[in-house]
């Protein structure tokens, strides 16, 4: 394999865990819609993770699988699990119906409730449909027949998805283009671009941005040199700075690998240490430079948010609005700059609002 085949090696497994927990109700709404009417959504659900993982304490390792137990109320008023296994290893696995099968009577011995499993194959092979397991002895017949959805099958319904308000829809559209693109990382590039940008004109709320571009993110792995490109454009698209909370996804971006601030700081953390002479002052040099290069480079990029967001509503800014906002450090005063900069109607408007966090009472 070569290293860009390599720098496309996708894991989904994490980040599926992650947004079945952010979209948990979506999820159902769109791959299981019949389940999802007969749920009181009204009345809170629980996640079992950790009580899950001592079930199946002997599960197999090393498959990319996820399991989701989840506390939720029917509409009847009566309390169940519901199980979301999802496989999403590159192949079959031959076992996947027994282990419906025993990780159903496992959940039910130790609760004692009516259990619900469903099905979610991530794989690429079309003809791999399980959905249930199944033995007759001696006149006794055992087993269990389980709902399953095939994400490929999707592939038709692109303009569906695309047209949905439902944010798993996204989801379900970014694990179709990362089996496509893994080999052409050039057009996963593209597509990993269109869907980022389209969850701004899809008007979704900050937390469901976040989620879903670190969804996003963690499916449609890139080459170094086209995840800071991908970063780059993201965070000087007009659509994206405009937004409100537009630093979280910055922050996650500093995180990911759009970190030019902390890369400086690693050279100046270096060349002090070379300067000490001693490998104490190297390391402490090292560790030194990375904190304060992360924050600067946070800082700067925050402040360069701000000016892009003011010089896109209200045309330039002022040197002295410039140095006012440059004074501001705190990163809680600057959300609130940030928010000011694109909801306020006037920039006399934003002004009060600087000067007021600039100057607390």
């Amino acid at each position: 394999m070569d290293n860009n085949q390599k720098n496309l090696a996708d894991r989904f497994d994490s980040p599926w865990k992650d947004i079945l927990d952010e979209f948990f109700e979506a999820c159902l709404l769109l791959l299981f819609p019949e389940a999802h009417s007969k749920i009181d959504w009204e009345k809170p659900i629980r996640f079992l993770d950790k009580e899950f993982q001592q079930i199946i304490h002997d599960a197999p390792q090393g498959l990319q699988i996820v399991d989701k137990l989840v506390e939720v109320h029917l509409r009847t008023g009566e309390k169940t699990l519901v199980l979301i296994h999802i496989e999403v290893q590159a192949q079959r696995e031959t076992k996947f119906e027994k282990r419906m099968f025993v990780y159903n009577y496992r959940i039910y011995d130790k609760y004692q409730l009516p259990v619900a499993g469903f099905a979610i194959l991530a794989d690429e092979h079309p003809s791999w449909r399980p959905h249930k397991f199944e033995y007759n002895i001696l006149g006794c017949k055992m087993g269990i027949i389980f709902p399953s959805v095939k994400i490929i099958d999707f592939r038709d319904r692109w303009l569906e998805l695309d047209k949905s308000s439902n944010p798993f829809a996204v989801v379900i559209m970014a694990h179709l283009k990362a089996l496509e693109t893994k080999k052409d990382r050039d057009n996963r590039f593209q597509w990993k671009l269109v869907l980022a940008k389209m969850l701004y004109k899809k008007g979704y709320c900050r937390d469901d941005i976040v989620a879903l571009i670190r969804f996003i993110d963690g499916v449609m792995n890139l080459p170094e040199d086209l995840e800071q490109e991908f970063w780059k454009e993201i965070l000087a698209d007009e659509e994206v700075i405009k937004m409100p909370y537009v630093m979280s996804i910055e922050r996650f971006a500093l995180k990911r690998g759009y970190q030019q601030g902390i890369e400086e700081g690693r050279q100046e953390g270096r060349q002090e240490g070379r300067q000490e002479g001693r490998q104490e002052g190297r390391q402490e040099g090292r560790q030194e430079g990375r904190q304060i290069g992360y924050q600067e480079g946070l800082l700067k990029k925050t402040h360069e948010m701000i000016y892009s967001a003011l010089k896109i509503r209200f045309g330039e800014v002022s040197d002295e609005i410039k140095e006012l906002i440059i004074r501001v450090e705190a990163m809680e005063k600057l959300d609130v700059l940030h928010e000011s900069a694109v909801m306020s109607r006037t920039l006399e408007e934003f002004r009060e609002v600087l000067h007021s966090v600039s100057n607390p009472s």
